[in-house]
């Protein structure tokens, strides 16, 4: 097995230039269980503009623990694709169908993909930089770091804080942990 496809750097992000127009948009491309990387690789291979956003986890066998990059929306592949080439994306192998509210594909918005790249390439697991008076449920802004200027709302208190932020093109939502020092309430 080639360890380099598992690699983040080989699967979070393609910059293949895309055979569409300068008008292509951000998707997001609803795939079978378990088959987000070989519909991205396939996405390649077909010269899309791919995004798969990936996270390290560690899994535990009998003899080992071994980090494992699992994808942070598990069954979502974004696509970078213009109107005309969306037919094309439905013969990608593992390809379940193309979100789409109201029989109308969404539209994911760059700054939606933006904050999905940034919580990919920083990790997030940031230090207690100081207290805040603060409450689960509370609607908090980021006020330093990578994310600066997100909000979202507080799910937990712990020394650390999990913000959700919503990924309203697809209602979806991602929980993340972010210092309490980096948070002010809105």
């Amino acid at each position: 097995m080639n360890n380099s496809r598992n690699s983040p750097a080989s699967l979070i992000e393609s910059n293949v230039s895309s055979p569409s127009s300068d008008n292509s948009k951000w998707y997001a491309l609803y795939t079978r269980s378990h088959f987000e990387k070989k519909v991205y690789g396939d996405l390649l291979k077909s010269k899309f503009n791919a995004f798969l956003p990936l996270v390290k986890e560690y899994h535990t066998w009998s003899d080992r623990v071994k980090p494992v990059f699992v994808p942070l929306l598990p069954s979502y592949v974004f696509v970078n694709s213009g109107q005309a080439d969306m037919r094309r994306l439905g013969i990608i192998s593992g390809v379940v169908r193309l979100i789409s509210f109201g029989g109308k594909p969404c539209e994911i918005r760059e700054d939606e993909i933006r904050l999905l790249r940034s919580i990919v390439q920083h990790g997030f697991k940031a230090q207690c930089t100081g207290a805040m008076n603060c409450a689960v449920g509370d609607y908090v802004r980021i006020v330093r770091g990578p994310m600066k200027g997100w909000e979202g709302r507080v799910e937990m208190l712990c020394g650390q804080s999990r913000v959700v932020f919503q990924i309203n093109s697809i209602r979806q939502a991602i929980s993340v942990e972010v210092g309490m020092g980096d948070l002010e309430r809105v």
